[in-house]
């Protein structure tokens, strides 16, 4: 079997109410080496990032990135996680479809 990291998910984020990112498909595992995200725009936008277990919520407790500020033309960068089948990256910025994520990995089975 060939493992290949690929880009596994790119979108913009939405306001108010967290969206999906990305879900490893049933019966694979995703190993996440690096999630980027970025702000063309010409003002500060905040972003939250949870990682939801399968059948979870978005609240603290599945909190991996607190609400933190990406200024106006600049990049978040963070990475290295697994998640299992069906578990959520979840995301929710402070201004409406500003912001791009995109996550890089492989999916295994």
């Amino acid at each position: 079997m060939v493992e290949t990291y690929k880009q596994l998910a790119q979108r913009q984020i939405p306001i108010t109410t967290p969206g999906l990112v990305y879900s490893p498909a049933s019966g694979k595992t995703a190993i996440i080496r690096r999630i980027v995200i970025t702000n063309p725009s010409g003002a500060d936008a905040t972003v939250r990032l949870y990682h939801i277990n399968s059948g979870g919520t978005n609240n603290d407790a599945s909190t991996i990135l607190p609400p933190a500020t990406v200024v106006a033309g600049g990049w978040a960068e963070g990475g290295e996680m697994v998640m299992d089948a069906l578990d959520e990256l979840n995301a929710v910025s402070g201004t409406n479809n500003v912001l791009t994520i995109t996550v890089y990995g492989m999916e295994i089975s």
